[in-house]
């Protein structure tokens, strides 16, 4: 039976799960411990082949916080959240990955932070920790400062709010209502949480950060993160870019460019280098895609993209980082890809 209005939680956390059945009792659990107490859990199970529907059966019956969202096929982590926004009650929402773990007073602080300033998005720190949650050192660290909407969003177009995930912030429901729930037109793996952001961080009038530092961000080998190789991480990366360029095309040119900035400033971290194209041959069809979007929506950011480097230096002179080889490698890439475009059309 549903609770009535008067009643509903003011915080939903959506978690969504996928076979991670050996950490998902102490996430759900320092979930439950907050000292904020009007909150819900959500927790959609994304058709997860291990005990972890098993486990959730299991604690919601001993807690009637827990709300279990059954999937019988896999979507994939985007898809899961979406339905878990439909359930959810909350007027306020939160996120965690079902691996990691929340501090005792996470929410309360995250809450008060942006209360307190009448923001639509609050942020804190995180820290990452082992399997037996000894500290393994600060993830990001924010500082305590209220930004506007503007300052807001070209903060995190410069990677200066901490990475785009989800799973650190507080958002009013209405701001991250429709971008949760955007269709992106593929799976995007591990890029969608910057994908929602953008678009958070676009209609936001106040972000409010706090030095506080209350996620713990559990480092394991099954880690989708570090499963990928840098050839599949800077496709999905790149397809991601052109999904962005696409889906928010209408918004000003000034907050385009700083998406450019986004991305780029993404696509230069170590993660995503690729020494070799031989590397990328497998995910040929996916980076074609990528490059025919960004040549229809955006062609100056492919052109800088292949022939100036990826820091899109504001001169035309070639950077010195597109001497590096991992450069000349993607820069080879694209240029094949462009030309394998122009043999289509």
């Amino acid at each position: 039976m549903s609770q009535s209005k008067s009643t509903d939680p003011e915080i939903s956390v959506i978690v969504p799960v996928f076979n991670t059945g050996a950490f998902l009792r102490g996430c759900i659990e320092s979930i439950l411990a907050q000292t904020y107490s009007s909150l819900e859990v959500v927790v959609v199970n994304d058709a997860s082949p291990d005990d972890s529907l098993s486990i959730l059966k299991d604690m919601a019956e001993k807690d009637s916080r827990i709300v279990i969202v059954d999937k019988k096929e896999n979507g994939g982590i985007h898809a899961a959240r979406a339905d878990g926004f439909k359930v959810a009650r909350g007027s306020l929402i939160a996120f965690a990955d079902s691996d990691d773990g929340f501090d005792p007073d996470l929410l309360e602080k995250l809450r008060d932070t942006l209360v307190s300033n009448d923001a639509d998005i609050s942020i804190c720190g995180a820290r990452m920790v082992d399997p037996k949650g000894a500290f393994l050192g600060i993830k990001m660290k924010m500082k305590d400062q209220v930004l506007d909407g503007p300052d807001a969003f070209e903060a995190f177009c410069k990677l200066q709010l901490g990475s785009g995930t989800l799973w650190n912030k507080l958002f009013k429901r209405e701001i991250i209502e429709p971008h949760s729930m955007s269709d992106w037109g593929w799976r995007a793996g591990g890029v969608e949480d910057t994908l929602v952001n953008i678009g958070c961080f676009s209609d936001a009038k106040k972000v409010a950060c706090t030095s506080y530092v209350g996620y713990n961000y559990l480092i394991h080998p099954n880690m989708i993160t570090q499963s990928a190789g840098p050839g599949k991480a800077y496709a999905r990366h790149l397809h991601a870019y052109a999904t962005a360029l696409n889906h928010y095309k209408d918004l000003p040119e000034e907050k385009i460019a700083l998406i450019d900035t986004l991305y780029r400033g993404q696509l230069e971290m170590p993660v995503y280098h690729v020494s070799d194209p031989a590397e990328l041959k497998e995910f040929e069809d996916q980076l074609l895609t990528a490059v025919e979007i960004i040549s229809r929506v955006r062609p100056s950011s492919l052109w800088e993209i292949a022939n100036l480097g990826l820091s899109c230096p504001k001169s035309h002179i070639l950077h010195e980082s597109s001497c590096k080889k991992w450069i000349w490698a993607l820069r080879q890439t694209v240029r094949s890809l462009k030309k394998k475009l122009r043999g289509k059309k």
